[in-house]
């Protein structure tokens, strides 16, 4: 990406020169402190909206094939009962999870 945004910002009329910082951080569990954990996990990215049909699903499922092919260990559940569209995204939807040692699992 740092490659890519200098070439395309020195490509413009008038650039004589371009500097380029990237920087991230992972923020520890703001605004829940130290009480909600589940274990084996580090980080939770939440997907919500008040209304249906504005692509939460969609935007769950690029973050998670996203972070899964930069080589992130990822989750995804879908908590829609009344028509969960992530298994039907992921190529998933005749799969079952189940109930092993309290955590739920899919094959």
């Amino acid at each position: 990406m740092e490659s890519a945004a200098r070439d395309l910002v020195s490509a413009l009329p008038g650039v004589t020169s371009v500097n380029v910082t990237m920087d991230a951080e992972v923020p520890k569990g703001r605004g829940i402190g130290e009480k909600v954990t589940v274990e084996g996990v580090r980080n939770i990215i939440a997907v919500s909206s008040g209304k249906g049909g504005v692509g939460k699903s969609t935007v769950a499922v690029n973050i998670a094939v996203s972070l899964a092919s930069n080589g992130a260990r990822v989750g995804l559940m879908d908590a829609d009962v009344y028509g969960p569209n992530v298994p039907i995204m992921m190529g998933a939807s005749d799969a079952r999870p189940e109930v092993r040692v309290n955590k739920l699992v899919s094959d």
